[in-house]
């Protein structure tokens, strides 16, 4: 799996994203879901587990990397929080 930087709008500045393959034109809802995921698989975390240690729902969690779900902004922070990166690089 590759990872790219690609910007995204202005607003949120760079963005890391996992890409398998495909184009590397994805949206900031597709980029957060995806390194989300990426970073819990990374680190061997269940779902559950996961939301537990950011303080959510495993069904939000579930409903976020799968793009269904916006999240709050309060939400992204823990999950940054958690994953001990700025909310700007979800």
């Amino acid at each position: 799996m590759k990872t790219y930087h690609v910007p995204l709008h202005i607003s949120t500045g760079l963005c890391k994203i996992l890409i398998k393959g495909g184009s590397s034109m994805i949206d900031e809802q597709e980029a957060l879901s995806r390194n989300i995921k990426a970073f819990r698989e990374e680190h061997h975390l269940t779902q559950a587990e996961m939301a537990d240690e950011c303080g959510i729902s495993k069904e939000t969690l579930s409903l976020i990397e799968r793009q269904r779900h916006n999240p709050t902004l309060e939400t992204m922070q823990d999950i940054a929080a958690r994953m001990g990166i700025s909310v700007s690089f979800l």
